[in-house]
């Protein structure tokens, strides 16, 4: 199984991350996350196959933790 089946795969599974494209050449993927509308671009490292799905993970991770944070920053203050 290639990388780019790999990840596809792994978004299939979990089923709310949505693949738009993939690059390998330039190590890059174009992901839809939940409750966004338009794709994010995680970029890709590592030589080998786990190396580059485990920086797909850590990047997606990472999005989606800066997605929370961004939405506790909103969060009306509640009255005394």
């Amino acid at each position: 199984m290639t990388v780019e089946d790999k990840l596809k795969q792994l978004c299939k599974e979990n089923g709310e991350i949505q693949i738009e494209n993939i690059y390998m050449n330039l190590m890059l993927v174009d992901v839809v996350l939940p409750y966004e509308i338009s794709s994010v671009e995680i970029e890709l490292e590592g030589n080998t196959d786990d190396e580059i799905i485990q920086s797909f993970i850590e990047g997606v991770n990472g999005r989606i933790n800066d997605m929370i944070n961004e939405l506790n920053d909103c969060k009306l203050k509640e009255q005394d």
